[in-house]
């Protein structure tokens, strides 16, 4: 029960280890792994599962190589490599601005400043539409002036009256206490 490629190996001897020949991977592909495992098993390697490893192998590996040769995949490969590019570049252009403006703390300087100058304008716009015209304000100063004088009058005849009923009280208390 000597296997076919070495006569001189023995049952009880350790499997070989067959690496792939895939040049995609350096580690033992699947099928070379299976293989060494149903030698462990079994302790024995027939000629047909040889063969259908092979088989196996096979077309693993020409199916890897017939999806990294269609043009798709060619397709596929120069849009991520544009991609890449285009994100490198991007990427760059970006720095170079920031580097022109003085960098992250001058650029948010620069924003801060612009973000107040524009609540400043807001400000300004909003005191304008609710502020009150110097025409305005000068009739109402020339209402209340008027308004005080009319009322300083009253006052100013309120106490004359006063002051003449003072006058009376006084004169009828002076007759009064003399009859």
């Amino acid at each position: 029960m000597h296997d076919m490629n070495s006569p001189n190996k023995l049952q009880s001897d350790p499997p070989d280890i067959r690496y792939s020949s895939s040049p995609f991977t350096g580690t033992p592909s699947r099928v070379d792994r299976s293989r060494d495992r149903s030698i462990e098993r079994f302790g024995t390697r027939s000629v047909v599962s040889d063969i259908v490893n092979d088989r196996k192998e096979r077309s693993a590996h020409s199916s890897k190589l017939s999806i990294q040769s269609s043009p798709l995949a060619e397709i596929n490969r120069r849009n991520e490599q544009f991609k890449k590019l285009n994100d490198i570049r991007s990427a760059r252009n970006d720095d170079k601005s920031m580097q022109r403006r003085g960098g992250l703390d001058k650029m948010e300087e620069l924003v801060m400043d612009g973000e107040k100058a524009i609540e400043d304008k807001i400000l300004h716009n909003n005191a304008t539409e609710h502020s009150i015209s110097a025409e305005l304000v000068a009739d109402l100063e020339r209402e209340q002036q008027e308004e005080m004088e009319l009322y300083d009058d009253d006052l100013l005849a309120f106490i004359e009256e006063k002051e003449h009923w003072e006058r009376e009280l006084e004169e009828m208390m002076a007759e009064f206490s003399l009859t």
